[in-house]
């Protein structure tokens, strides 16, 4: 009996323990078992570093009530931040979901990591995914540098489309002399990203053979955003034409009409056979106003390219997967001149690259940073974060010195207690170290502060792009969060770089955090983690009702007369206006107030010829964020387009912080182009 007793006593100790143990894994196991996600990283695995980039994920479900809650997805976005981003979901059963998910993540990061977490917020279902992982199967993100184009197709290609980077190469060359190399990804047009930031990677997105009507609205709206904000689009309608209203209507100046036969030469392509092809193309008529030009292969209009917005766009008359044994040269030619016509002439060669792009350790030039960084340096010159003086340390640590040695010594000899020597030491280190704290305490006391440096971009009449560049200050540690942000805005933490050169090799970063959340195209920020006198900055890029200004140009008479509006409260501290290779400069405009400027007589106007771009202005037009746009408004005053630039020194900031009270300091950049009346040019 007193054995029965003591196997009984046992039970509890050693069987139950064993049985909660495996409940446990087994109900870990189970709820691994009860969803199925598939995750494609990128425009088929390309990564451009700095940029967004589009993660495409889906989720199936053996629940028998589904699931509700959020997809969280946590990654290291560069050196010193990791971003989180939630976004909700709800996950029927045996009814997968497509969540179209864009978040920005570092070049060195080795892995993310996939979380469902539940309404309560339970983890129901995570896992990490290595980005650097060589074995079969494995996900490998291939870098795309600055000298890089990166190409993505949806639709429908040819054979030559499909393997263009293997007959064609960038002519650029980078800072270690490496040559580019062409990447070309596809996506199902199902797939296609719902938001503009998931194209923001590409250099070019060739749409060939879709039919709208099978895009959802937020698709094709994403597609318009893209390219006014700044990328290039090449349509390849073939079977089907492009959109006569919505969105996209706007994106060609001209609606299409029917299709015709005409006859393509192969003699007039490099490379090409004496063989006449019968082939079905759109006549491409652009209207005069419109600054679009067209392409002719022989007597066939061929391609027909202009600006829409801050972006390109481009139209190829036919398809050529539908032209029946066109020589691939042929055709490696035709692409050749849709893509120099977008990106620039002279911006291919014939041949693959010769670049070996699967080094584990392959170096990666980083871009030229130093317009961000001279931003971030300026949101980051406050006095609480300058370093402190060198000799207030040095004079501190000898004081601290003095007072441990002779003088606690001397006294105390003096006074015959030298056994008490312990007491006083503790005494004094324990003053001292409160005296340096609260001292620097005092020292960087301040009251939380928001800065900013905002650019707002416009071309007349086809939509307004900001990119915002913030910095929030605080003086004591905490989980802080923004306020007054608008819906549509992509928010991202930002830090200086200034290693010329990165190593794709496995890393664990550490640093601060950013949690946001995503959806209903925008990606907000939801709390900022700051630590004590240290300041958190910010990336954010949108859409914009409204230029806080706006021009109207008038050519005549041999001078171009502008009248510029400003619709802000706020004066603008001076006008800047370029037209052809002469600029001018202009005196303040009060808030909410006109003036007419003639660009040939600027002493009548107050204002002196020569525009005077200062080290701020200069380095934040060529910034991330921007560099794009600037670019594009270079490509306008080529074509003499009127460029207008108005500062503005404190103008209101429309997000703050929610806790306390908040110091503001915000400096704004608006850009206005007015194109002028063009023609459409035959080549």
């Amino acid at each position: 009996m007193s054995a029965w007793r003591i196997d009984m006593g046992n039970i509890p100790c050693r069987a139950l323990t064993s049985l909660l143990l495996l409940t446990a894994l087994a109900g870990l196991c189970h709820g691994e078992q009860e969803f199925n996600v598939h995750v494609r990283f990128g425009w088929d695995g390309c990564h451009r570093p700095q940029q967004w980039l589009p993660i495409d994920v889906t989720i199936a479900t053996s629940r028998s009530q589904g699931f509700s809650g959020e997809l969280v997805l946590s990654a290291q976005q560069d050196a010193v931040t990791r971003m989180e981003v939630r976004h909700p979901v709800t996950v029927s059963r045996q009814l997968p979901i497509h969540v179209p998910l864009v978040s920005k993540l570092s070049f060195t990061a080795s892995e993310c990591r996939l979380s469902l977490v539940d309404e309560k917020g339970r983890t129901a279902w995570s896992e990490s995914y290595s980005l650097m992982d060589f074995s079969p199967g494995g996900i490998q993100l291939t870098p795309v540098r600055g000298t890089d184009v990166l190409i993505g197709t949806g639709g429908t290609r040819s054979r030559v489309l499909a393997q263009l980077g293997t007959f064609l190469h960038p002519t650029a060359r980078d800072r270690a002399d490496r040559e580019g190399a062409l990447f070309l990804r596809d996506k199902l047009v199902s797939a296609l990203p719902w938001d503009w930031t998931g194209y923001a990677c590409l250099d070019v997105l060739v749409l060939s053979e879709v039919d709208w009507t099978q895009l959802r609205p937020q698709q094709v709206q994403a597609v318009a955003d893209h390219v006014h904000s700044g990328g290039t689009l090449l349509l390849v309608p073939g079977q089907h034409p492009w959109p006569t209203d919505g969105p996209a209507a706007l994106l060609v100046p001209f609606a299409p009409t029917s299709l015709r036969q005409d006859t393509l030469a192969e003699t007039n392509l490099a490379g090409g056979r004496m063989v006449l092809h019968q082939v079905s193309a759109w006549p491409l008529a652009p209207p005069a106003s419109s600054g679009w030009q067209v392409a002719k292969v022989g007597s066939l209009a061929t391609f027909a390219y202009g600006p829409v917005g801050f972006g390109q766009v481009g139209v190829l008359a036919f398809d050529p997967a539908r032209v029946d044994a066109l020589d691939r040269r042929a055709e490696v030619s035709l692409w050749q001149l849709c893509l120099e016509r977008l990106l620039g002439e002279e911006k291919f060669a014939y041949g693959a690259s010769s670049t070996d792009r699967h080094s584990f350790y392959d170096p990666y030039v980083v871009a030229d940073q130093s317009g961000t960084n001279q931003v971030l340096e300026h949101l980051l010159s406050i006095p609480q974060l300058r370093p402190l003086n060198i000799w207030f340390v040095v004079g501190l640590l000898a004081l601290l010195a003095l007072m441990l040695g002779p003088i606690d010594y001397f006294l105390l000899k003096k006074l015959d207690r030298l056994p008490w020597t312990w007491v006083t030491s503790t005494c004094i280190i324990a003053g001292f170290t409160a005296a340096a704290y609260y001292g620097v305490k005092f020292y960087r006391s301040g009251d939380l502060q928001v800065r900013a440096v905002s650019v707002i971009d416009s071309v007349n009449g086809q939509g307004t792009w900001a990119t915002v560049y913030a910095g929030v200050f605080a003086p004591d540690s905490d989980d802080y969060r923004l306020d007054g942000l608008a819906a549509g805005q992509w928010w991202a933490a930002i830090s200086p770089m200034r290693d010329e050169y990165a190593y794709m090799s496995p890393s664990h970063l550490g640093g601060r955090s950013i949690y946001c959340r995503q959806g209903d195209g925008a990606n907000l920020p939801v709390s900022l983690p700051i630590s004590i006198y240290s300041m958190q900055c910010l990336l954010g890029e949108s859409k914009q009702a409204q230029a806080p200004l706006s021009v109207k140009a008038d050519a005549g008479g041999g001078s171009v007369t502008i009248e510029v509006t400003n619709h802000l409260s706020h004066p603008a501290k001076r006008i800047l206006v370029w037209h052809g290779k002469k600029s001018w400069e202009f005196p303040a405009l009060a808030g909410e107030a006109t003036t007419r400027l003639v660009l040939d007589r600027p002493e009548a106007q107050g204002g002196r010829i020569h525009a005077t771009v200062r080290p701020l202005e200069g380095e934040v037009l060529s910034a991330q964020g921007v560099s794009r746009r600037t670019q594009a408004i270079g490509r306008y005053r080529e074509k003499g387009a009127v460029v207008v630039l108005a500062e503005y020194d404190q103008p209101p900031l429309s997000h703050t912080v929610q806790s306390g009270r908040c110091g503001r300091d915000h400096v704004l950049f608006a850009r206005v182009v007015v194109p002028m009346t063009g023609s459409t040019r035959q080549e």
